[in-house]
């Protein structure tokens, strides 16, 4: 269901039976970015999710505008969101001259349409009163597009009520899918594409997204012991990349020392342990600053 490298052309075949454990999930901490809790937190605030998209005339935020909000509502049933079949789609003219003959091609919204828009201002007020105050918002680049976008357009300038919690889709990518031959880039397209997310909607297909990514995300809450370290090499090569197997009192996980990703060895064990936990617990039985010193480990 997620990306791991599958090796096909080791024709070995204990190499083959020992590579097993890479069809399975794979995991990489990002500072600052705890999904699981944020997750718990969306679902414990009984306010609804809402899926959010702009079309800008460009990806400066300085020179560019937003001439198009998308919006969706979901609401969690069980791990899972679903929709509640609330879209609003909203074109808004922030003045022409901040449109140039590409602005249409890259937005897919006609020139005539945005001139024929809303004030961005009061466009923006309407929205705000149907997100209502401290909304879940999960959106793609948020922190380096969405929002800063949102702010130079004017948005908070509408008293906008802050975010409650906010899930960041390339972020989730980053940290459970593995880049490999066939997925190489974080674009939005790229991981919809994996997934077969091909709803016309672009917000369909981020709630699609987002529910293959949940189920990636490790929800272990169990304390670990490390018992010992190994290193392991599937087959030789420069291309090959090196693993060291890490034993637990749960089973046993690698940690690719070329992608830093961690790979689920025994069945399940991203759902037993914590990997957090396990991230310290390795750092002070060997001394570590971080794990990703982890290959200092004399096995």
């Amino acid at each position: 269901m997620s990306l791991f490298l599958k090796l096909i052309h080791i024709v070995n075949r204990k190499a083959r039976k020992d590579i097993f454990f890479m069809t399975k999930r794979t995991y990489r901490s990002i500072k600052g970015y705890d999904f699981r809790n944020t997750i718990k937190e969306m679902k414990l605030s009984g306010k609804p999710c809402y899926f959010i998209k702009l079309d800008t005339t460009g990806l400066n935020r300085f020179r560019h505008r937003v001439v198009g909000f998308h919006l969706m509502e979901a609401l969690f049933e069980g791990d899972h969101l679903v929709s509640t079949g609330r879209k609003k789609f909203v074109i808004m003219n922030p003045g022409e001259e901040f449109l140039s003959d590409y602005t249409s091609k890259y937005t897919g919204i006609a020139k005539e349409d945005i001139l024929n828009g809303e004030d961005p201002f009061k466009a923006f007020r309407k929205i705000m009163q149907i997100l209502g105050e401290n909304f879940n918002l999960i959106g793609f680049n948020i922190d380096d597009f969405l929002f800063p976008f949102l702010q130079n357009c004017g948005f908070w300038a509408c008293d906008m009520p802050y975010v409650g919690h906010s899930i960041d889709l390339m972020l989730m990518a980053l940290s459970t899918m593995e880049p490999t031959q066939k997925f190489h880039n974080y674009q939005f397209k790229t991981i919809a594409k994996y997934f077969g997310a091909d709803e016309p909607d672009v917000l369909d297909q981020m709630l699609n997204v987002f529910n293959h990514l949940i189920d990636l995300i490790p929800t272990g809450k169990n304390d670990v012991q490390v018992e010992n370290i190994r290193r392991w090499k599937p087959s030789q090569g420069s291309s090959v990349p090196e693993y060291m197997i890490v034993k637990t009192n749960c089973g046993e996980i690698s940690y690719n020392l070329k992608t830093m990703y961690w790979h689920e060895t025994t069945d399940s064990i991203f759902d037993t342990i914590d990997i957090n936990t396990l991230n310290e617990k390795i750092c002070q039985k060997y001394g570590l600053n971080d794990i990703k010193e982890i290959a200092q480990v004399t096995c």
